[in-house]
């Protein structure tokens, strides 16, 4: 949805749908679309081309929508966008903490440059100790659907850590993986996202990895978000490092990445810096964590007040117990 008043251009693969105001608000026509009951019609409808699937416009003029009367619609439409707006916002504020971090490692260089006695260089392979991951046997069931989330190239997009939709038993990440203990570094280092990202971040509970990810268990020297802010810093240095597969597909050789230099300061009064990073990285996972129940009572309310099941007086007072 573009906002009232933004031009753009659309491109082939795209469809303008600009709703009728005197029938449905545009924010609640939004939120219907993403409705469980309209993404199955969709579902339905959905066509396959020869490379990818299709939606036809006519296919998308056929949805049903419940439309309730306008004040209903205004009133779901600020209910549900207040939790849209809240997830938002602790993302920006996440961007924000990074980038503070990332600044104070600025800082950090500058002062290396006219002390450096008070500073060491240490190779990323001296940090910690490197875990590669793997895939448990999917054909053996009882690896798959447990509770320790299972990390790849795919699920790796948040720099806090935590979650997959791809999840292993304890039994599967004894066979086949490796688990990685919470506040260790993640990193892609094979898949075609190394051809514009470095996806990097710092775990915040136990997780394990498959083949194309690489993790560091810090050292006393090094703390995790130290490492990890300091490889999102010199993400575009790390892409430089990577090349090709024989199969065509971007990867990063592993003794390459291990000459990556982080800075640690040798003095013990800078460990108030030290710990300003961790601090930073806690209020990133308290942002993640408070999106990731937002998120999860939106999904659970929105199916509810389109199809009337839920009156949007007692949605408020869910919102107010769960906020």
């Amino acid at each position: 949805m573009v906002p009232v008043g933004l031009r753009c251009c659309l491109g082939q693969r795209m469809v303008l749908l600009r709703p009728d105001a005197s029938l449905i608000n545009g924010r609640f026509l939004l939120m219907a679309l993403q409705s469980p009951a309209v993404q199955r019609q969709i579902m339905m409808h959905e066509g396959t081309g020869s490379t990818v699937s299709n939606l036809r416009i006519p296919a998308l003029k056929a949805l049903k929508i419940s439309l309730p009367s306008q004040q209903e619609q205004f009133a779901v439409a600020e209910l549900l966008g207040a939790l849209d707006d809240k997830i938002e916002l602790n993302r920006r504020t996440s961007e924000t903490l990074e980038a503070m971090a990332c600044g104070k490692l600025d800082e950090w260089e500058q002062e290396a440059l006219i002390a450096p006695a008070d500073w060491e260089s240490i190779p990323l392979g001296q940090c910690g100790v490197w875990l590669s991951g793997g895939t448990p046997n999917r054909a053996v069931t009882r690896y798959w659907g447990g509770g320790i989330p299972w990390i790849s190239a795919k699920s790796l997009k948040n720099f806090v850590v935590s979650d997959s939709e791809e999840r292993v038993t304890q039994e599967g990440a004894e066979n086949g993986t490796r688990v990685v203990p919470e506040r260790s570094v993640v990193f892609v280092v094979r898949g075609m996202s190394l051809a514009d990202e470095f996806r990097v971040g710092v775990t915040s509970s136990v997780v394990t990895i498959n083949q194309d990810v690489k993790a560091i268990i810090p050292s006393h020297r090094v703390s995790g978000p130290l490492i990890g802010y300091a490889l999102r810093r010199a993400s575009r240095d790390v892409l430089r490092l990577a090349d090709e597969a024989s199969h065509g597909t971007k990867r990063l050789e592993t003794e390459r990445v291990k000459r990556v230099p982080v800075l640690v300061p040798l003095r013990t009064h800078r460990q108030r810096d030290i710990d300003l990073l961790d601090l930073l990285f806690r209020r990133q996972v308290v942002c993640q964590s408070e999106n990731k129940s937002l998120a999860a009572l939106r999904e659970t309310l929105l199916p509810r007040l389109l199809t009337g099941e839920l009156h949007i007086r007692d949605a408020e007072r869910e919102v107010a117990l769960a906020t």
